[in-house]
């Protein structure tokens, strides 16, 4: 199970700086935990500063995930990496407002 969930947020190349993060399945905060570490250690070896979330995987989000969420943000943003969020759909984009995500990033539609 442990890899299921590490394997719901792939690290992918698309230039030498900037990088794609598909979550998949629910964004709970034991997904966000337990990618965390492993994301912040690639964008800090391989000089990564954009990173593109794309919740085009996602399904149900809670609050907790939402606050996981922003605290990742957050780290990565304090590295000098600027966020992106795409594919965030209406029900998304509601229950990101229900649970007062308020991390400053850049929404992009495709």
């Amino acid at each position: 199970m442990n890899r299921v969930i590490e394997l719901s947020g792939p690290f992918i190349h698309l230039s030498n700086n900037m990088v794609l993060i598909p979550l998949f399945g629910d964004l709970f905060e034991e997904v966000i935990m337990k990618n965390e570490h492993r994301l912040l250690r690639q964008i800090d070896e391989e000089t990564v500063n954009r990173v593109i979330i794309d919740f085009n995987g996602i399904g149900q989000i809670d609050e907790r995930g939402v606050a996981a969420l922003e605290h990742l943000i957050w780290e990565f943003q304090l590295m000098g990496v600027q966020i992106y969020l795409t594919g965030v759909t209406p029900d998304h984009s509601q229950w990101l407002h229900q649970y007062h995500f308020q991390a400053n990033v850049k929404s992009i539609s495709t």
